[in-house]
């Protein structure tokens, strides 16, 4: 009972006094329940509208992150650190590998120097000791194989010529003693045959290195079996396995030549020396359309496979153009008085076959007796065209400097017609990514090309991946020099015909040229032939029997067309374009000084203040105006006198009609029909406002043209109108006081009404402004 009378009432009355805990900005409360009625006095409703319930402040919740989330994040950033670690150690650990890998290299370079005779004995000894050490567990017979193996394979590697010699002889007598024991003679199909696979020398990677393993495993369990067949063989008689051993030495010789294939073979001269640039020649496989044929699974036998070059290079047109080229290209080759080619030696790299720019073109200025710039613009060009390029550049330009540039091999002339197709392009780059060394990564518009081509021969995309893997196998066994020159020679050739996005194509034909040297040539009539204004008396059977109806039509309109043609002496024309350069050479900056300078060259803009102020006119700009009614029109103060002599002698209309028609050609599309009936109306309607007068034939022609209205329709009238301007108003125009006076620079003042004929008023804004 007392809670219910004393304390509720008490607690009631104590609630309208507790302020709100989230008051708003007009001290109302507000809550998001939907059920809580909202209640609002009378004068704090709206005028106009109600208020918007998306206006209203919602207090903001801060969610903090759940435990699977912060776990997650945990996993996420530790993951992350494990990976950087990773990345970074091995960076660490490839970087050392290239490096003892490079070290390894220059150390093989130094012993196999003819100059250091000491340091291979030492190597020798070094080996020597190596493998006694190895055998020092064994007895006698173990300590000299061990010794004598460790320093005979240092020996082989100091000197690989004699090492190859030796081992050609230990084979010829390991033959001829198997040969003996089993009383094999010679030709005969058990005779032992040994043979060693080509290796490379050494492997610069991971790859590399498990390749080797692969291919010299394959190698020894073939040398291994063939051997054994045929020993087999000798003992039971058995002919047929000899047979079928030589037919899997068959295919797997047909397999790496297949691999081999569309790879020009390098070939050196003996006699060549470090300064001379390499030498190739072409693939030494004369059947490699047929190869390529077999080996394409989309080519049927009877389709016709795409010829790289053309069927006669003298047919192209810029062959004489690529001769000329030529023969400065095998003057810069010449061993003694050629570009001086070398091999550049760094620290742990060798740079083979290059020389610099400066050198070039020095060499260029001493042989074609020309200036730098001239020999920068010829290096330029021939660069273009891929006689020679940059070895670390996709642009084919020279610089006058050391950058290091290289020749391309004549295999790769643009002589030779080459007309590479997609494909080739395809298997190029593919090839490159199969490759990982810094200097055959594909730029980005060679990554673009990549996925573009890889959309359009996706069906045959396997095939191009398998030839680009046989090419990238076969070029990993030669050697690294070798390797580097065949590469950026191979890249310059496709920069020449696939080049980067802003250089010039230079294996683009000229429409023209291509146009005129497929154009047959139309032989002369017979009768120009003889000189004879008839021709013969009497025809001859051949000549009746040979000539066809369409060729003597096309004789006759060849002879119309040389009636119709303008036949203007030499001499006539030398003439005239003497007297117009004279006549024009006192207005020539490059022979007469003008008496303003130019403003784009010094400047200055003394000459545009100077044609605002309205001064006297030079004379020898006054008489710039007799020589056409053209520079009459074109100077602003001469066009205006003109208008002013029209004005006098009441034909101003001629030039407002013309220039009106000028006009005409220069408006949007949109507004020509209407401006073609506005020039009708005001010139050659019946009740025009500014009637002109013209010829009935080009009134005629004029009002035809109405019907299908252009830009063009007034051509007729207006070039009437101008004849008539240039051969009587303009010639009076030169003969009147009006031009005399301006030539003669007694320019009339022009007469003023009212008190300023009278009163001067210089003076006293002269006054007033000072």
């Amino acid at each position: 009972m007392f809670f219910k009378k004393i304390l509720m009432p008490c607690g009631l009355c104590a609630v309208p006094a507790v302020k709100p805990a989230n008051p708003s900005e007009d001290g109302m409360s507000y809550s998001n329940d939907p059920g809580v009625k909202k209640l609002i006095r009378p004068s704090e409703l709206p005028i106009y509208t109600f208020e918007d319930d998306y206006a209203k402040q919602i207090p903001c919740t801060e969610c903090s992150p759940s435990v699977l989330e912060q776990n997650v994040s945990k996993i996420r950033k530790s993951i992350q650190a494990v990976a950087s670690e990773y990345q970074h150690y091995t960076g660490v650990v490839s970087d050392t590998i290239d490096i003892g890998f490079e070290h390894s290299r220059s150390l093989l370079d130094y012993l196999r120097e003819e100059s250091n005779v000491m340091p291979r004995m030492g190597a020798i000894a070094i080996g020597g000791i190596a493998g006694l050490v190895l055998g020092l567990r064994g007895r006698k017979f173990k300590r000299i194989v061990y010794s004598s193996a460790g320093a005979l394979s240092i020996a082989a590697i100091c000197y690989p010529k004699k090492a190859e010699e030796g081992f050609d002889m230990a084979k010829h007598y390991v033959n001829v003693g198997y040969n003996f024991i089993y009383g094999v003679k010679p030709g005969d199909n058990r005779q032992l045959q040994i043979t060693i696979p080509e290796m490379p020398k050494m492997p610069t990677s991971f790859s590399e290195f498990a390749d080797l393993t692969i291919v010299t495993g394959s190698a020894v369990a073939t040398a291994v079996g063939s051997f054994a067949q045929n020993t087999y063989a000798s003992l039971s008689g058995n002919k047929e396995v000899g047979c079928i051993s030589r037919r899997v030495d068959m295919v797997t010789m047909n397999s790496e030549k297949s691999a081999c294939r569309r790879k020009p073979i390098e070939k050196s001269s003996s006699s060549s020396s470090s300064k001379k640039a390499p030498e190739h020649v072409e693939d030494v496989d004369k059947g490699n359309e047929d190869d390529r044929a077999n080996d394409s699974p989309d080519l049927s036998p009877n389709t016709p496979t795409h010829n790289v070059t053309a069927s006669c290079a003298e047919d192209t047109p810029n062959y004489l153009v690529y001769k000329k080229m030529e023969s400065i290209v095998e003057k810069m080759l010449d061993e003694f008085t050629g570009v001086p080619v070398k091999t550049v030696k760094t620290f742990m790299t060798k740079t083979p076959s290059v020389f610099t720019g400066a050198d070039l073109i020095a060499w260029m200025m001493k042989s074609m007796d020309i200036d730098d710039q001239e020999a920068l613009h010829v290096a330029h060009l021939m660069a273009s065209h891929g006689y020679f390029f940059p070895i670390d550049d996709h642009c084919l330009t020279v610089k006058n400097d050391n950058t290091f540039y290289r020749f391309q091999t004549p295999y790769f002339w643009p002589s030779n017609c080459w007309e590479p197709e997609n494909t080739d392009y395809a298997v190029y780059l593919c090839k490159r990514t199969m490759q990982n060394k810094t200097r055959l990564e594909l730029a980005d518009y060679e990554a673009e090309n990549l996925a573009r081509l890889q959309k359009m021969f996706s069906r045959k995309w396997e095939f191009i991946f398998m030839q680009a893997e046989a090419q990238s196998k076969v070029d990993k066994k030669r050697d690294k020099l070798e390797r580097k020159v065949l590469d950026s020679q191979e890249r310059a050739f496709w920069d020449v015909h696939r080049p980067m996005p802003g250089c010039v194509n230079t294996t683009e034909l000229d429409i023209k040229k291509a146009c005129r040297s497929n154009k047959s040539v139309v032989q002369p009539s017979k009768h120009l032939q003889l000189g004879v204004a008839g021709g013969k008396i009497s025809p001859s059977a051949e000549t009746s029997a040979t000539t066809s109806i369409e060729f003597l039509q096309k004789e006759i309109e060849t002879l119309k067309d040389r009636l119709h043609k303008p036949v203007i002496k030499v001499s006539k024309v030398a003439e005239a374009l003497i007297g117009y350069f004279e006549q024009y050479m006192e207005y020539d900056p490059f022979f007469t000084l003008p008496e303003l300078t130019n403003p784009w060259i010094t400047d200055s803009p003394e000459m545009w203040e100077q044609e605002k102020l309205a001064k006297e006119i030079p004379m020898r700009r006054v008489k710039r105006w007799a020589f056409s009614l053209q520079e009459l029109l074109q100077d602003p103060v001469g066009r205006e006198q003109f208008i002013r002599f029209l004005d006098k002698e009441f034909s101003g209309e001629n030039l407002k009609f013309w220039e009106t028609v000028q006009e005409l050609k220069t408006l949007p599309q949109k507004d020509v029909q209407m401006k073609v009936e506005e020039i009708w109306r005001e010139f050659l309607d019946t009740d025009a406002s500014c009637p002109i007068n013209v010829d009935s034939r080009s009134y005629e022609v004029t009002k035809k043209s109405l019907e299908n209205p252009d830009r063009w329709c007034f051509d007729v009238a207006a070039a009437h109108v101008y004849h008539l301007m240039k051969s009587d108003s303009y010639s009076r125009y030169l003969r009147s006081e009006m031009y005399k006076d301006f030539l003669n620079g007694s320019k009339k003042k022009t007469s003023v009404k009212g008190i300023r004929s009278i009163v001067s008023f210089t003076g006293r804004r002269d006054t007033a402004t000072s």
